[in-house]
């Protein structure tokens, strides 16, 4: 290999292994958000119908911040992953919806969040995630 190439792929290394290090490092200070979950599927939601073929799953949410100065509770920034693929919340509403704030450090809320989801779902063949950008949270998800 010429220097150039090694250079070069010295340089890849880095750029993939980096974000690994920093993701590892800015997780060991002790801050944690917990989010305790469950899962209950359902044909309708009030009024509200999900396409054919599809039906809601409705996450009940438990939120504890621990060690950040603050957590959003914005329900977009959470999403469902079924069978390898994403979905976003449904648009729909209902009385014991998340609601958006900042979770400061120490607080907790609960809430509950509706996704329209492949009606092949089952309780145990989901996966919760949380989106945020630029910001990084270490998220303990607990089943329950």
């Amino acid at each position: 290999m010429t220097g150039k190439k090694i250079v070069a792929a010295l340089s890849m290394v880095s750029l993939i292994l980096l974000p690994a290090c920093v993701n590892a490092a800015s997780f060991s200070d002790g801050r944690k958000t917990i989010i305790r979950y469950s899962g209950e599927i359902v044909d309708h939601i009030g009024d509200f119908r999900p396409a054919q073929g599809y039906v809601y799953l409705i996450l009940s949410l438990e939120i504890e911040n621990h060690g950040y100065s603050e957590f959003s509770t914005n329900p977009g920034r959470f999403y469902v992953m079924v069978n390898r693929i994403s979905y976003d919340i449904a648009l729909v509403s209902f009385p014991e919806q998340m609601k958006t704030f900042g979770l400061s450090d120490g607080q907790r809320t609960k809430g509950k969040l509706a996704f329209e989801v492949p009606a092949t779902v089952s309780s145990s063949s989901y996966e919760p995630g949380y989106a945020a950008f630029p910001e990084r949270f270490n998220i303990e998800w607990i089943k329950g």
